[in-house]
């Protein structure tokens, strides 16, 4: 079921995100005058693509959070940390901070979103919880704390 609904997804993504970032990239391209070759792109595309620019990859971080953490939520936990097992409802409010912070984090340190923000805020969203079952596991190989192992 989960490997299907991903296979959807990724789809559903990569047809839907394919013209705006086309567009994104010839945008850019034709200010810094590198586009040799026209891509058979719609005007009222390009004219989104570049008045819209921020707001579009906005909204794709949006798009990449909820998905990130969706899927991160509903992912099966590893034999390994099934001792530090975590319920779905916090494992989702666990990925949905995740990539908020991750969101954050990008903002304050580059200043600026680039094509790249989403696929980042979409992967902490997804890795947030598996993070935070690590850490005791950790703990308690390391140091002995915590009962058995």
């Amino acid at each position: 079921m989960l490997k299907k609904l991903w296979a959807l997804i990724w789809r559903l993504f990569i047809l839907l995100s394919y013209p705006f970032l086309i567009t994104m990239r010839n945008a850019n391209a034709a200010q810094a005058q590198a586009a040799d070759q026209p891509v058979v792109v719609t005007d009222f595309i390009e004219k989104l693509a570049q008045t819209h620019q921020t707001s579009l990859i906005i909204g794709a971080c949006i798009a990449c959070w909820w998905l990130g953490s969706i899927i991160g939520a509903l992912y099966p936990t590893p034999d390994d940390l099934k001792s530090a097992e975590i319920r779905p409802w916090l494992r989702l409010l666990i990925c949905l901070a995740g990539g908020f912070a991750a969101f954050l984090w990008v903002l304050h340190d580059e200043g600026a979103l680039n094509l790249l923000t989403p696929l980042w805020v979409g992967g902490v969203a997804f890795v947030a919880p598996h993070l935070i079952q690590i850490i005791p596991t950790i703990v308690k190989a390391r140091f002995g704390l915590g009962g058995k192992t």
